[in-house]
């Protein structure tokens, strides 16, 4: 709706998709920068268009972020506020880095050649297969199932390896780090045909916007794309289809030089490719060991040990706390929050690396020694990905010296709890602390 193919469509449409993208810009400035990119960009050829487009979703979110700016220094809102994106702190960047894979070049273009290498083997497998198809009896239909057996052989000696190629098969990356690159260049080859007033080609079929976008996503997974990952499950999707969009058109041109086969059989191997996604993460999830969360809000499953120590702190918490109390979590610890019905003095429910600055921290830290909660739970919840490890080591010293100030220790769980357990150790625990001076349960 919002990336009309034809520049064309109704008020009511238009809309709708100023409504998205306004929503957009309030949740995430960055993102909806991006839609706003993308429609207006699909709607150039109709300028009038732009005001339900782009300037009432602006005005909109305008109003929104002044309304929650208004009083707070603009130095604050760059910082640790909705204005990061324009110097994103140093934790915020290794988290970018290392989900589009510029964290290891070097490794990463590796892994990208040895995929394209595998995906370049089943093309050549597929092509010989479709001239095959013309020139022997044998049907299309009875091609494919060829072709579709033996990729799936080949799949399942990828999922299930034997003893003897298991090391080695382990290095292949998923084969589906190819598709930002290649939506990066259909987005660019769509650019330069813009520029030079050509048609846009066999892929027309593709509005500009949505390649803008995609293309946009793709390179927040440049080189490290797999279905692994918040970033992936978000930006990963609307870049595959795409690259699937693409790869189905290509087959349908090649056809008249390779066979009229090589369409059924380019959409026979993309569905095993499916069928394997689809099998390889239900394989991942089984191995792991699950175990159920019952909390007052319902019925959660959490991998283990996270969950047998969730729970004994569910139950402890349970008969600690009163109705409507106070409970902090660092890093973490809006879940129980929200399961327990227990407030938070903070504003903030995440305490990671440059979630907050300096003066911020010093703020969080006075605020938990002047109005303290009723308990202040620590989970080993590693920082890895922002380039830290450990709360109150690596990062917001300040605010864990605070909670040792004023907090002590009342209870532990989980297999990493003992006597001088740190966030950051290698086995999960949960401690939870209440302010010094109060009595025993």
């Amino acid at each position: 709706m919002t990336l009309d193919a034809s520049r064309e469509a109704s008020a009511t449409s238009d809309r709708a998709a100023g409504v998205c993208i306004a929503l957009a810009l309030l949740a995430r400035p960055e993102l909806g920068a991006a839609g706003l990119a993308a429609v207006v960009l699909q709607a150039r050829g109709a300028p009038r268009r732009f005001v339900t487009l782009a300037a009432w979703p602006l005005a909109a979110a305008a109003a929104g972020y002044a309304a929650v700016s208004w009083g707070v220094p603009a130095a604050t809102l760059v910082s640790s506020g909705w204005l990061a994106f324009l110097h994103p702190p140093p934790a915020f960047a290794h988290v970018y880095r290392v989900y589009a894979g510029l964290d290891q070049p070097g490794l990463r273009l590796a892994e990208l050649a040895l995929a394209a290498i595998v995906l370049l083997g089943v093309g050549a497998l597929l092509a010989v297969a479709a001239k095959a198809a013309g020139r022997t009896r044998m049907g299309a239909g009875t091609v494919a199932a060829v072709v579709a057996l033996a990729l799936a052989i080949l799949a399942f000696l990828s999922l299930r390896p034997p003893e003897g190629l298991a090391s080695a098969l382990a290095l292949w990356p998923p084969l589906v780090r190819v598709v930002p690159p290649v939506v990066l260049g259909l987005a660019l080859a769509r650019a330069l045909r813009v520029l030079a007033r050509q048609p846009a080609g066999s892929l027309a079929q593709l509005p500009d916007g949505l390649l803008l976008l995609s293309a946009l996503f793709g390179l927040r997974l440049l080189l490290a794309a797999s279905y692994a990952g918040p970033y992936n499950a978000y930006f990963l999707p609307l870049p595959a289809l795409v690259a699937c969009v693409a790869l189905l058109r290509f087959a349908d041109r090649a056809a008249e030089s390779l066979g009229p086969a090589l369409a059924r059989l380019t959409a026979v191997a993309l569905c095993v490719f499916l069928l394997f996604r689809l099998a390889a993460l239900t394989d991942f999830y089984r191995r792991t060991t699950w175990g159920e969360v019952t909390t007052p809000a319902g019925t959660v499953l959490l991998p283990e040990p996270i969950a047998s120590t969730t729970s004994l702190a569910l139950a402890d918490l349970a008969g600690r706390l009163h109705p409507g109390g106070m409970l902090v979590g660092f890093p973490e610890g809006g879940f129980f929050n929200y399961v327990l019905g227990q407030r938070t003095p903070m504003r903030e429910e995440q305490f990671f690396p440059d979630r907050l600055d300096a003066e911020a921290e010093r703020q969080v830290a006075r605020r938990m020694e002047e109005r303290p909660p009723d308990a202040v739970l620590l989970l080993n919840v590693h920082a890895v990905g922002e380039g830290a490890r450990a709360f109150g080591k690596d990062y917001l010293t300040q605010l864990a010296a605070a909670v040792e100030r004023r907090f002590r220790l009342a209870a532990a769980y989980g297999p990493g709890a003992a006597p001088g357990a740190a966030i950051g150790d290698p086995q999960f625990f949960i401690e939870i602390r209440v302010p010094r001076g109060e009595g025993p349960r």
